[in-house]
């Protein structure tokens, strides 16, 4: 089973999402102007490349 996480802070919005031993996948931090960015120093997400 997977986990989402979304903690949202004064400026910016942090997403994880974790397996079932608490481990992390993926994460990203995104802004309050729409700007995400991977946690694992990959750079920029690029919106129009993600599947919705």
């Amino acid at each position: 089973m997977m986990y989402l996480g979304i903690d949202q802070h004064a400026r910016q919005l942090t997403i994880s999402l974790r397996d079932g031993s608490g481990d992390v996948s993926a994460a990203a931090i995104c802004d309050g102007k729409g700007k995400c960015r991977s946690c694992d120093g990959k750079g920029p997400i690029d919106r129009e490349s993600t599947p919705s």
